[in-house]
């Protein structure tokens, strides 16, 4: 009889102790990052009346007989599965999406906790509000974060300045018109319009003074031969200074310009002003470079010479032509060229571009660059802007794509205002030529003023990047999580907070979205997994149980009075 008294004690005791559990997971319904807890029941020790007996020949075994004494707490389990996530739009507010607490340390001990709902105390550091444990991670130096280094308080110091970083690369992209007119065609169009204006001009003089027509045709057969006459010389001249040792365009101009064959000397002034601008016009220039020029020149002259004596010809051989219908016939080839000349202007042999870029004071500066098409394939830079010293030379493939050895060029900027040079490589790899309009422009570019930390972002696999008001963005540190094998397993500090435990294992650290840890989702906080409807429901079923063993204890206790008063 006292068994059952003291089984209706226990069980009452163990239903007291999980309505203490329901309780308490209904009190902390709305704590962010709590996790319900769950009580199960196990019998006592039971005491054994009679032991079992086995079966023999003649007779079978009996089972042994035992009388419980009440029940006993077998666990209290925490239920680890995530809470929703509920979105605060506050910057330092975290929750994380998967497995994994939040690592917290007060320089001596270090917890763990899944409530992610921290704050920036006074110093900047990210600490949990509760209890002023701060956040642990990695910090980053010069936005670079070293794993290997030991965890670190997290400190996000808004209004922390940034110093100034010179320009060391400008990366360009874009198109170079492979339709343009190079420098070569150009300048020999040049003189070819300045040669057919010569012969009509000498078909106008010989119309002036001729008895007929064939008089006009020769005088502009004889400027032909002149002219060609004197490009072949100055043609010769310039080979002749050009083999000379260490000879430069500068010395095959001069030779060009000083060459006393010449019966025309406006005409070799004419071939040395574009052999010269040509010279400029290259970074380096050789005299190669002059020749080429001089070769273009000779073959555009040939032509047209060629096609004003032809016409002077055919004018001539219509016997109803008048002296002035030969001139008007060469004076057509003169019209001509200058149409020819005029399209190829047209389609510009020049684009520019324009560059912000910071000197080691964080002064901003432009670096203005002119591209200019010299012949088919090839391109050359200058740099114009005040200050700025740079020129080269860029090749392009068959293909349009830029030639290796041309990718990478450089330039120097001198701020003139105390700051030092500033030397910047030039990247032309992603430059493409093709026939479409230009349109090179500047796509990366380094370097920037100084500025102050004005706000961050936080992204899932907990990297913190700073944002400065001079549009810049750096990495400040990385939040890190751990992960236990057994997270039910951690001991409850009260704060929510959890301590490490034999049976939770060692904890894993390392960064979010990783070897199973979860993602941190900022401006989000997680909330409590209590189940109201579950704690509703336990808790009508406790209070039977509860009762039923109030019941048990009141029932053995009347029992206990009648068997006192049989002795009366």
């Amino acid at each position: 009889m006292l068994r059952s008294l003291f089984a209706g004690v226990t069980g009452s005791r163990s239903h007291q102790s999980r309505m203490d559990v329901i309780g308490n997971n209904i009190a902390n319904v709305n704590t962010i990052g709590y996790k319900s807890a769950r009580m199960t029941f196990q019998e006592a020790f039971a005491q054994t009346i009679r032991s079992g007996s086995r079966p023999s020949e003649n007779i079978g075994g009996t089972n042994p007989a035992q009388i419980g004494l009440g029940n006993m707490i077998r666990s209290i389990d925490v239920d680890m599965t995530q809470g929703g996530l509920e979105s605060t739009e506050k910057l330092t507010d975290m929750a994380i999406d998967g497995d994994g607490f939040f690592v917290l340390s007060d320089g001596e001990a270090t917890k763990y906790t899944r409530d992610g709902s921290f704050t920036l105390d006074g110093e900047g550091y990210l600490v949990a509000p509760g209890s002023g444990y701060k956040v642990m991670g990695w910090m980053a130096t010069d936005g670079k974060i070293d794993k290997s280094e030991s965890l670190k308080a997290i400190r996000i110091q808004l209004g922390e300045s940034m110093t100034a970083q010179a320009t060391d690369m400008v990366r360009y992209r874009g198109n170079l018109n492979a339709e343009s007119s190079g420098l070569f065609d150009l300048e020999a169009l040049g003189i070819g319009a300045e040669v057919a204006r010569m012969l009509h001009d000498a078909a106008k003089a010989a119309a002036e003074t001729a008895n007929n027509r064939s008089d006009v045709a020769t005088g502009v057969e004889s400027r032909e031969t002149s002219i060609n006459t004197d490009i072949s010389a100055l043609l010769t001249a310039a080979n002749n200074a050009a083999s000379s040792s260490g000879a430069t365009a500068t010395h095959v101009v001069a030779a060009i310009r000083q060459d006393a064959t010449v019966t025309d000397p406006d005409l070799r002034n004419a071939v040395a002003d574009a052999c010269d601008r040509v010279a400029s016009a290259i970074p380096g220039a050789t005299a190669q470079d002059v020749i080429s020029a001089l070769e273009r020149i000779q073959n555009t002259v040939a032509t047209v010479t060629a096609r004003a004596t032809e016409a002077a010809q055919e004018a001539a051989a219509d016997d109803s032509a008048t002296p002035a219908d030969v001139r008007d016939a060469v004076g057509d080839v003169l019209d001509s060229t200058n149409v020819l000349l005029a399209s190829a202007q047209a389609a510009p042999s020049e684009w520019s571009t324009q560059t912000e870029i910071y000197d080691s004071q964080g002064v901003k500066h432009e670096l203005h660059l002119v591209f200019t098409k010299v012949d088919d394939n090839r391109w050359v830079w200058r740099a114009v802007s005040p200050g700025a010293t740079g020129e080269g030379t860029v090749i392009f493939r068959a293909d349009g794509t830029v030639d290796r050895d041309y990718m990478s060029q450089q330039v120097v900027v001198d701020p003139a205002n105390g700051a030092a040079l500033i030397n910047a490589t030039l990247d032309f790899s992603n430059i493409t030529q093709f026939g479409a309009g230009s349109s090179v422009a500047d796509a990366f570019v380094t370097g920037f003023p100084s500025g102050t930390l004005e706000s961050f972002k936080i992204d899932p696999d907990g990297t913190i990047t700073g944002i400065y008001s001079n549009q810049q963005n750096e990495i400040l540190g990385q939040i890190v999580l751990a992960k236990f094998t057994n997270p039910a397993g951690l001991s409850r500090d009260g704060n929510n907070l959890y301590t490490e435990t034999a049976n939770s294992g060692t904890a894993n650290i390392g960064s979010a979205a990783e070897s199973g840890r979860g993602k941190i989702m900022s401006g989000q906080v997680e909330m409590s997994n209590v189940d109201l409807a579950r704690e509703f429901t336990d808790m009508i079923i406790t209070l039977r149980g509860f009762q039923a063993n109030a019941r048990l204890i009141t029932t053995a206790e009347e029992m206990l009075q009648e068997l006192i008063q049989l002795k009366r």
